[in-house]
């Protein structure tokens, strides 16, 4: 930024910030990874515990663990059903990271608004958790009916149905993100547009001055030649000159 800056100028960098700022995200995010990890990890144990017993699917949570509930009448013990750990790589943070990337690119490209970006990029916040904690509900019930060898797998070795609920609960996690996005753009958000100050160089006061005066400030990057250009009512006017700007 600082070089971008330095070379070509304010303007540039202004005009080129929000790519600049995309390149972030491809910084790894090691220490708010750990910090947010148990928190996410926690939170979907606890939808998922909820959710399941909505379903009819007695289960019980132990931290970030969430196991099928004991079933006397069927001899079944707990967990015989499914047991699933919400470990850290399930945790959901590498699904908000990637949700948070793409929505600042898609806001970026298709909200013209600024505050219809920010709440974009907020709504992944929610989405990235939503989905993952659809993920545990799509593992629990597949262990249910398939059996945990079908739809969990081993740490080592995942199975197929883990693997692909993972991309199928991403691709609808984009699809929600892409539903808010149209939402947002039908809403009638206000234009939030900066206040221009009057120009100085409005009305009749000389401009040329005034632009010699901004050349000259210039200098010292080591140009060999200035020169400007004048709107009149005869038309464009053009003055160059070479060496200093004290010769144009």
């Amino acid at each position: 930024a600082g070089l971008t800056i330095w070379l070509c100028g304010r303007r540039v960098m202004r005009a080129a910030f929000i790519p600049w700022l995309f390149f972030g995200f491809t910084w790894p995010f090691l220490p708010l990874e750990q910090l947010l990890a148990l928190p996410l990890r926690n939170l979907t144990a606890a939808l998922s515990h909820g959710a399941l017993d909505l379903l009819g699917l007695d289960a019980i949570r132990h931290g970030t663990a969430v196991l099928s509930a004991a079933d006397p009448v069927n001899s079944l013990a707990e967990g015989a059903r499914f047991h699933l750990d919400v470990a850290q790589p399930c945790s959901g943070i590498r699904s908000l990271f990637s949700l948070m990337m793409v929505s600042a690119f898609y806001g970026f490209l298709a909200l013209p608004n600024s505050l219809q970006r920010i709440l974009l990029f907020s709504a992944s916040i929610p989405l990235a958790v939503l989905g993952n904690f659809v993920r545990i509900v799509m593992l629990a019930t597949g262990s249910v009916i398939g059996g945990q060898e079908f739809a969990v797998g081993t740490t080592a070795n995942p199975s197929a149905f883990h693997t692909a609920s993972g991309f199928v609960v991403f691709a609808v996690a984009l699809g929600g993100m892409i539903g808010i996005a149209r939402i947002l753009e039908s809403a009638p958000f206000p234009a939030f547009r900066r206040k221009l100050s009057p120009d100085p160089a409005s009305g009749t006061r000389p401009v040329a001055p005034l632009i010699v005066d901004a050349l000259k400030r210039l200098e010292y990057r080591g140009y060999d030649s200035a020169g400007l250009a004048l709107a009149s009512s005869e038309g464009i006017r053009v003055e160059k000159s070479e060496g200093k700007v004290a010769n144009l």
